[in-house]
Parts: C-alpha cells; sequence; structure tokens
C-alpha cells in the first residue's frame, strides 16, 4: 500500500513544494542580528528518488546571514530529508513500515521501486532507529500524546501512519514527515 508512493513522482514535487515555503519563511524572518538570510544551500545526492528529480532535489536549502561578524547559518527544517540520511525520508518511512521481517525478496522490491539498490542491512537499520532510537528521543517523548490515537513503538512507523486514522497513504505519510521536521535538523534529542 505504501511502496507504491515510492512512485508517485507528484509527492515528491509536493514535499519539494512544502521545503520551498519554510525555506521562504526562514528567509524572509531574517537573521537574530537582524541582518538579511542569503542563499547558501549546500549540495546532497539523495536517493530512493524517482527519475528526473534529482536536479530538485540535489541541494538542502540553507541560509548565511550577509552581516560582516555574525555569518550565522540558518537551515530550515525539511519534510524531504531526514538529517544526513542518504535516502530521502519517504524512502526511510515507506520501507521501514512496509516492513514485516526483512526478506531479501522484500528489499529487491524497495530497491526496484526505489530505483536504486538497498542492502537489507540498512533497512534493518532503519527498521531498529524507528523502533528503539527514536521512542527514546525527546521527540517522542512530546510528540506521542498529540496523535489521535496510541502508537506502539514497536510498530513504528507503521503505527503512527495509521494513527492518521481517515487520510490517505500519501496524507499520511507527508503528516508523519511533518512531524519528522525537527529531525530534518538534527533536534530529536
Amino acid at each position: 500500500m505504501y511502496h507504491d508512493l515510492l512512485r508517485r513522482r507528484e509527492l515528491f514535487e509536493r514535499l519539494l513544494g512544502i521545503d520551498s515555503l519554510i525555506a521562504a519563511g526562514v528567509q524572509a524572518e531574517g537573521c537574530r542580528c537582524g541582518g538579511r538570510l542569503d542563499r547558501a544551500s549546500y549540495p546532497r545526492k539523495p536517493r530512493g528518488l524517482p527519475k528526473g528529480l534529482d536536479r530538485e532535489y540535489a541541494r538542502r536549502e540553507s541560509f548565511c546571514c550577509c552581516e560582516e561578524g555574525c555569518r550565522r547559518r540558518a537551515t530550515p527544517v525539511s519534510v524531504r530529508f531526514l538529517g544526513r540520511r542518504v535516502y530521502v525520508g519517504v524512502a526511510v518511512v515507506v520501507a521501514a513500515a512496509e516492513e514485516m521481517g526483512v526478506s531479501q525478496g522484500r528489499v529487491r522490491l524497495l530497491a526496484d521501486l526505489m530505483e536504486w539498490p538497498v542492502d537489507r542491512r540498512t533497512v534493518q537499520r532503519w527498521v531498529s532507529w524507528w523502533r528503539e532510537a527514536l521512542p527514546r528521543t525527546r521527540w517522542w517523548q512530546g510528540i506521542r500524546g498529540r496523535l489521535r490515537a496510541p502508537v506502539d513503538p514497536r510498530g513504528m512507523p507503521l503505527s503512527i501512519l495509521q494513527a492518521f486514522e481517515g487520510k490517505s497513504p500519501e496524507e499520511a505519510v507527508v503528516g508523519l514527515l511533518g512531524l519528522l521536521t525537527p529531525i530534518s535538523i538534527g533536534h530529536a534529542g
């Protein structure tokens, strides 16, 4: 059900649009010192994208203050990227949500859908992150009470996606990626 999203170019374009709006807001706000924020994006080589989106996803929005002596960097949160992970957020969510025992056949299916080789150990690390590391973070402690339905950490991320009751799979994934934005800049605690 969720794995079909890996080929939906429209989903990836939608996430790009959300990130662009977030970045525009950060830039318009300016630096804490009052200076203007100039574009200082940095390159990314993300995996797990549908063909043809490499260029659009090849840069992570970031800004730098133009004031001499300040030069603070402002990197907006992102629904496309989960921190420094090489694979895009959608791939990390979907691969771990589809996991029902990481079989070689399932990993091959994911690799075909992402049109990029993904190793079984990589998917297992993602599942471990969702089910062991993430539930121990301050982010999870703060967010779990805001979800409509109780979430079993042993079934994450699927159990979080299911908490978006009445939403389509795409809406649930976008909602979850929105919740994960603090992690995109390393503030999960």
